[in-house]
């Protein structure tokens, strides 16, 4: 009887290690970094975020495959007289990739991709198309006014003299920042996942009610 217990344990132990060799996982953290100008001052807000990417293609499970998610928060960026720009989470898990082209291994797996950003330690000025989608609200004590900011004509939201002059992505140990997005939204704390405009689905374009298309999930991902 001892040997068929030590036997079912060696059993048991070699399969978690080839559980774990073959469910191959990898993580890294980057922080993206807005620099804005606002009448010739400049005012700055950053966050760091974490992916993480699993390939499970190799286990005998059912819906193995490829996934990846994040973990943070939107850059918040305090521009004055109760004004904030957002920096969404809406591509948060795949961000880097296309900006590091130059650094990236020639495969598709992404746990290599990300292996390969988390050793470079690289940087770089993103442009204005690789950007997240930019927010701000009218009134920032309702979260039905959210608005969509274009990243080349801050003027047209905020007025004049102000402007984006950089942003910046770095890969990063950083810790994942929390904080700033509750601070800015006094109602952040109490949206369950329902959409910014109260409803339970999303049923309008974004082009018709953008309140109607984001979630808490686009602010912040624990």
């Amino acid at each position: 009887m001892k040997n068929v217990t030590l036997l079912t344990c060696y059993l048991l132990a070699a399969l978690g290690v080839w559980f774990l060799v073959v469910w191959d996982r990898a993580s890294l953290r980057y922080k993206l970094t807005y620099v804005v100008e606002v009448k010739g001052e400049m005012r700055s807000g950053s966050s760091v975020v974490e992916i993480r990417t699993e390939d499970t293609s190799k286990l005998p499970i059912l819906g193995r495959g490829f996934g990846s998610s994040a973990t943070g928060e939107a850059v918040v960026v305090d521009l004055g007289d109760g004004r904030y720009l957002f920096s969404l989470l809406n591509n948060a898990a795949t961000l880097p990739f296309k900006p590091f082209t130059n650094h990236l291994p020639s495969t598709n797996r992404a746990v290599d991709v990300v292996r390969a950003l988390r050793s470079e330690k690289a940087s770089i000025e993103l442009t204005n198309d690789q950007l997240p989608l930019l927010v701000t609200f009218s009134n920032p004590d309702n979260p039905k006014s959210v608005r969509r900011v274009n990243p080349e004509n801050l003027a047209a939201t905020f007025g004049a003299g102000v402007r984006l002059k950089l942003v910046k992505l770095e890969i990063t140990d950083e810790p994942v920042t929390s904080g700033s997005v509750n601070a800015a939204l006094p109602w952040f704390s109490d949206v369950g996942d329902w959409m910014l405009d109260g409803q339970r689905l999303n049923t309008a374009s974004p082009s018709q009610n953008l309140a109607n298309n984001l979630t808490r999930l686009d602010f912040k991902r624990d």
